[in-house]
């Protein structure tokens, strides 16, 4: 959005977009006036308003310009929310910093088929998959009943990862690929799981697990007709 506004403002005086634009952003209307409150909101400053401090720059380096901003406004929100956070593993575990793991795959040349299983991966990582409930609905007790095997656990993110027989499959090819054994302590196991990224050996295994955990999920849910994942 930034982006588009610096474009049209710098077309040529004249330019026929260029004029609209200016007409509807000075009377407030239209998109023009709703992505500069867009703007301010993100405590971005307008290509005109920034250039005029150091007219020399050019639109490349307002785009560096813009993505800093946003990246200093999302990281304060992602520390705060991870602060506050009740996930079963905490995120701060797993890293200090938000997860570049979609654009670390795309700048090592994984296939598309990695990119769509790290969204699964991710949203596992970040507790947004429902691995246990209470009587075919999504609880916050502290002890739930795993969907998959029909346990009763505290931990469903560590219980599938470690010990439900659901899993065993993909769990006996992640301890292969890993060189993990399936005696070391359960939380260890867990965060080795969780933590895996871009060079290590067994990230296809742990990203398609976590594809078919999704899938699992998704359709235990539907089919006893209980609370959806989010």
């Amino acid at each position: 959005m930034a982006m588009r506004r610096a474009r049209v403002q710098s077309l040529p005086a004249g330019d026929l977009y260029r004029r609209v634009f200016e007409i509807t952003n000075s009377q407030g209307i239209g998109w023009a006036a709703n992505s500069t409150a867009v703007l301010s909101d993100w405590g971005i400053r307008d290509w005109v308003n920034w250039q005029i401090d150091a007219p020399s720059n050019n639109l490349r380096s307002y785009k560096a310009h813009v993505i800093q901003q946003v990246r200093e406004k999302c990281l304060l929100e992602w520390t705060v929310g991870k602060q506050s956070s009740q996930l079963q593993i905490p995120y701060g575990l797993i890293s200090d910093t938000p997860s570049s793991l979609l654009q670390d795959l795309k700048d090592g040349g994984y296939p598309w088929s990695s990119l769509l299983h790290a969204r699964s991966f991710l949203r596992l990582r970040c507790g947004a998959l429902r691995l246990a409930g209470i009587g075919g609905r999504q609880s916050e007790a502290r002890f739930q009943d795993c969907i998959f095997c029909g346990a009763t656990v505290r931990n469903s993110i560590k219980h599938c990862i470690c010990c439900c027989p659901r899993w065993l499959k993909w769990r006996t090819q992640f301890l292969h690929m890993s060189g993990l054994s399936v005696d070391m302590p359960r939380d260890e196991l867990t965060l080795c799981f969780l933590k895996c990224g871009v060079g290590d050996s067994c990230l296809c295994i742990v990203l398609a697990w976590a594809y078919e955990l999704e899938l699992d999920t998704v359709v235990y849910w539907r089919a006893i007709g209980g609370d959806q994942p989010a």
